[in-house]
């Protein structure tokens, strides 16, 4: 599959903006799931799942506002670190892999 142009990257993007912030508002942490083969149609699958997982990352601060100041420090300073790994170790191992893999 040839690279896909700047003007194809910047629609695709503002099209999952759009999606995954209406949906992730409506139906919640899941939409993932359905964000990510929809969007790997248009992109290759490394970059379906990279700009799947930041839009869902960047909606996160938008809709936090609404619970601020309503969680538990000591809970959120045991969840902080592995979630930072997790997101390196994700993005380490789709880095390394090939694009036939990823798409399935």
């Amino acid at each position: 599959m040839p690279e896909p142009s700047l003007g194809t990257l910047a629609a695709a993007t503002a099209l999952a903006a759009f999606v995954a912030g209406f949906l992730r508002a409506s139906v919640g942490g899941g939409i993932g799931l359905a964000l990510t083969p929809v969007l790997s149609l248009a992109l290759p699958a490394q970059s379906a799942l990279g700009l799947t997982g930041f839009m869902l990352n960047l909606a996160d601060p938008i809709i936090l506002r609404y619970y601020w100041r309503q969680w538990d420090a000591r809970q959120l300073r045991l969840i902080l670190p592995t979630a930072l790994a997790g997101i390196l170790i994700g993005v380490w191992m789709i880095s390394g892999c090939p694009t036939t893999a990823c798409a399935r």
